[in-house]
């Protein structure tokens, strides 16, 4: 038994610099109130069948701007940038 988790990697048609995300250097986490502890564990300790019934939201999200850390994205995938 354990804690799954999805990540989805986004391809974007314009450069960082365009999109105004080329200087974000940090990773962040969203939340959906200020007791993220306690929201994470009350939605980790339901069943299987109140997750896919929706019993409660998703307690947050985590976002990255992997082009922007990359020194060579820009050389590599010209006026491209990416969003996980």
């Amino acid at each position: 038994e354990g804690i799954a988790a999805m990540s989805l990697f986004v391809g974007l048609e314009n450069s960082g610099r365009e999109l105004g995300i080329d200087s974000i250097q940090e990773n962040a986490w969203a939340y959906r109130g200020p007791r993220f502890d306690e929201d994470f564990t009350r939605y980790l300790a339901q069943s299987p069948e109140d997750v896919i019934a929706e019993k409660l939201p998703w307690p947050g999200i985590f976002v990255g701007f992997p082009s922007s850390k990359d020194p060579a994205w820009e050389e590599d995938f010209p006026g491209k940038s990416s969003v996980t």
